[in-house]
């Protein structure tokens, strides 16, 4: 079972290195790896929403609600979950963030 579920906030990590491998950890203890390449490199430090997840692997859509178009896996985020309910304050583009996630969840009603 993955960590993270479609709908929650990761933040990817700064140190987000180009062709490093990143694993993650499946169900039964196996790993399934993928490398970060290209504009993955971009996102470092951005907090986006998951779109899907799966025993292998996350896809990750920005602010905007645009696809990334890479696979993302667990050695790839920060240690912690991004939620609304987080405190202390949180900075403004956290905020916005919040209010992007609210509102298509409200859609999705």
């Amino acid at each position: 079972m993955p960590k993270f579920k479609p709908g929650d906030i990761v933040r990817v990590r700064e140190d987000l290195e180009e062709n490093e491998t990143y694993q993650m950890e499946n169900d039964d203890g196996s790993f399934s790896s993928f490398c970060a390449v290209g504009d993955m490199l971009d996102h470092r430090g951005e907090c986006m929403r998951v779109t899907f997840a799966c025993d292998d692997y996350y896809t990750l859509a920005d602010s905007m609600d645009e696809d990334t178009g890479y696979v993302w896996t667990d050695q790839m985020f920060d240690e912690y979950i991004i939620a609304p309910e987080d405190e202390p304050e949180q900075p403004e583009e956290l905020s916005v963030l919040y209010d992007w996630v609210s509102q298509k969840a409200g859609e999705a009603v």
